[in-house]
């Protein structure tokens, strides 16, 4: 995905998202005792666009899904995984107002 075609996503769901997209967390619970900005625009597009490279290896060949599966792991270690965990701990904590609501 080039950074154009991100930035166009970021911004897009950025609109879209509104007040619920900048949330407060901190970094690295386990070293940090400071508070920082997160945005689930970044954190859903960085996702996407991490996980979109192995999905668009459409050829059955095994050895280019073996570096699919390669890629997704390292990525998600390196980068995705932390955006997916901290957009799904936000998203959660959002819903489960609105959601407590309808009980």
């Amino acid at each position: 995905m080039k950074e154009a075609e991100w930035e166009r996503l970021y911004q897009s769901l950025k609109e879209k998202l509104g007040e619920w997209n900048l949330y407060w967390q901190v970094f690295d619970p386990t070293k940090d005792s400071e508070a920082i900005r997160g945005s689930l625009a970044d954190d859903v597009a960085d996702v996407y666009r991490d996980v979109k490279e192995g999905l668009d290896c459409h050829n059955p060949d095994s050895t280019l899904q073996g570096e699919a599966i390669w890629v997704w792991r390292v990525g998600y270690y390196s980068h995705w995984g932390k955006h997916a965990i901290d957009a799904l701990r936000t998203i959660h904590f959002l819903l489960e107002d609105t959601l407590s609501e309808h009980d």
